[in-house]
């Protein structure tokens, strides 16, 4: 029983570590975006704009206005992996954007190494 207990209290701990990982990459990525160079932005907003045109969002789901999606890519623009913060939305909703995030691999490939992100924290709204 106490081994279940330790399991559960180390598996608690990796998942905040993760959460705050992520709340790091996002404030950072908030801070680099009033930065960023015209490229860079049009570069994001590529993937962005793929990804939505991929997003199939099902009927009647419950969601709030934005999620944020944590994209890790290759140079390549091979998603590697997919993760949904601060979203409030059923598992529907959710599960669709992550959906349409790995329809949409590979993302746009950068214009040069300078403006390739390994990780994008992407916000979206329900397209409309």
């Amino acid at each position: 029983m106490e081994k279940l207990a330790t399991y559960e209290l180390e598996k608690l701990e990796r998942e905040l570590r993760e959460i705050e990982r992520l709340e790091a990459l996002i404030k950072q990525q908030a801070i680099r975006n009033a930065q960023l160079s015209d490229a860079e932005k049009r570069y994001i907003l590529s993937i962005k704009t793929k990804i939505e045109n991929n997003w199939l969002i099902p009927h009647d789901t419950k969601h709030n206005e934005i999620c944020t999606a944590i994209v890790n890519q290759l140079p390549s623009g091979k998603v590697t992996s997919v993760k949904i913060h601060g979203c409030k939305g059923d598992s529907l909703y959710i599960d669709s954007l992550i959906n349409a995030v790995w329809k949409s691999s590979p993302l746009p490939i950068a214009p040069d190494i300078e403006v390739f992100q390994e990780d994008i924290v992407l916000q979206f709204e329900e397209p409309k």
